[in-house]
């Protein structure tokens, strides 16, 4: 959240659907024993390795003029480790909303876990579930991630529940994950995608890009969406209009089965940046 917040106070802009007011950056998303039977540093592991990576560009790609930037993080080269991070990370953030309902009965921290363990099956799409070594080796063999910059005036928002996931499929009754998206900061993202499925090319967000995809965020939110800047009165409106279309993320998981939250476009008026393989 701090890599959209306007310093020094590290305030953000939230929005929920009707207000805008400005928000600590401590204040938001987080809740005392949320996880009530979790150990405290349950998910410290993955979000150090996320802050290491998101400082690193700060001082690396993201300081140098936009023509230098572009730079690929490809899976099984040099940055295996941070590409993994940052797959997991999508990953790890999807799972732990509260978007989901609970029909376990019991604590949240089982929701999260029944949710992790039926991504693993998800990810093959066949049923088999993927211990941690197979499911190593389906990120280095199958997965590949990309960061992908602004190049419009636009500003990316973010939401209480970022990590989006997205399928191209348009049957009802088929569940498969082909890409993640994510945003970093407000003029860059993060995207995940399964090579075998679909293709994505570039290293920037057009225009309409941005639209689409703080339009997704909206859509996909729990509860606020979030902004570096304050939104003019124009792009407020615009703001309201979306809340009003938006259909709430209504996924539930149980003990077995999990309805995920993916949200279904077409390739033809999709992003720019992305194509479906043959």
């Amino acid at each position: 959240m701090k890599q959209f917040s306007a310093r020094p106070k590290n305030e953000l802009c939230r929005f929920d659907g009707e207000k805008l007011d400005s928000k600590s950056v401590r204040s938001q998303c987080a809740e005392d024993y949320f996880y009530s039977s979790t150990d405290p540093v349950f998910f410290e592991k993955m979000e150090n390795a996320y802050g290491r990576i998101v400082k690193t560009l700060n001082r690396s790609v993201l300081s140098q003029k936009p023509q230098a930037r572009p730079r690929d993080f490809l899976l099984g080269s040099k940055n295996k480790k941070d590409d993994l991070v940052l797959i997991l990370m999508m990953c790890d953030l999807h799972c732990r909303n509260p978007a989901y309902t609970n029909l376990i009965g019991r604590d949240n921290v089982d929701s999260y876990q029944a949710l992790v363990h039926c991504l693993r099956k998800l990810l093959t799409n066949d049923c088999h579930f993927l211990t941690d070594e197979e499911l190593f080796h389906h990120f280095v063999n199958f997965w590949q991630v990309k960061l992908l910059h602004l190049s419009s005036d636009l500003e990316l928002i973010t939401s209480d529940n970022p990590a989006l996931w997205f399928t191209l499929d348009q049957t009802e009754n088929m569940q498969r994950l082909q890409f993640m998206i994510l945003p970093i900061t407000s003029d860059c993202c993060a995207v995940g995608w399964n090579r075998r499925l679909v293709q994505v090319a570039g290293h920037e967000l057009t225009r309409d890009d941005a639209i689409r995809l703080n339009c997704n965020q909206i859509q996909h939110c729990t509860n606020f969406v979030y902004s570096r800047s304050r939104p003019s009165s124009d792009e407020i409106a615009a703001l309201r209009i979306a809340w009003k279309r938006r259909e709430r993320p209504c996924g539930q998981v149980t003990a077995n089965y999990c309805d995920f939250n993916l949200l279904q476009i077409i390739v033809n008026s999709g992003f720019s940046f992305l194509s479906r393989l043959p």
